[in-house]
């Protein structure tokens, strides 16, 4: 994984001077970090990143991820709030056997990610069912939040959220949603180890990294 970031992106550089684009200030990528938010999209779209990455995170396994994009654009209706997500992928299989991705990259805390992750996977939902289409074709989805804090302030590395019955609680909707908060706390070593390049992104934190992934 290291490598491949490593490989990919050693031949970009910018000019030593601060790129500004509408106000604000970008940091030269020879100086940014993963969690640089322009990097972070760019880098985490590659297939052969975002795969493994995904894969570790939410301790499945993926055949294949047949399309991904960066700063994928949402617009449900031309009054509604239309929204941007960092990365999306799609692992192209059909209707309800399906299953889509998005990971967001959270810098500082901005209290809205119950909010903000309801809204998102309603965007999805929708993008995903074409009119006429029976709602068992919707595909699983994961919307995976990687912050540099704890939101919840429970010290705890991850928070999964699926919907359960609150009177039965053996009782799980099952409506093939989930979302996956992950934090800066320590806890699985192999999040440990991503979460150290994430703030550090230098070829010696790569090469120390004791992690298979």
């Amino acid at each position: 994984f290291w490598k491949i970031i490593l490989e990919k992106f050693e031949k970009n550089t910018v000019n030593a001077d601060r790129v500004s684009v509408q106000g604000y200030r970008f940091e030269p990528l020879a100086e940014a970090n993963l969690s640089n938010n322009f990097l972070f999209v760019k880098v985490m779209s590659d297939p052969d990143i975002l795969k493994p990455f995904l894969e570790m995170v939410l301790k499945i396994k993926i055949k294949k991820l047949r399309m991904t994009e960066y700063e994928k654009t949402f617009i449900p209706d031309m009054y509604a709030k239309g929204i941007r997500m960092d990365v999306y992928a799609d692992d192209g299989k059909n209707g309800g056997e399906g299953t889509l991705y998005n990971v967001e990259m959270q810098q500082r805390d901005e209290y809205n990610i119950s909010k903000r992750s309801r809204y998102y996977q309603s965007a999805m939902d929708i993008d995903a069912l074409a009119r006429g289409v029976d709602y068992s074709e919707l595909k699983n989805t994961y919307i995976i939040f990687i912050c540099l804090f704890d939101p919840f302030g429970k010290g705890r590395q991850r928070y999964t959220f699926t919907k359960i019955c609150e009177e039965e609680n053996e009782i799980r909707l099952d409506d093939g949603s989930a979302v996956l908060v992950l934090t800066d706390r320590p806890g699985e070593p192999e999040i440990n180890e991503f979460y150290r390049y994430l703030k550090n992104s230098t070829d010696e934190e790569a090469e120390s990294s004791g992690s298979t992934f």
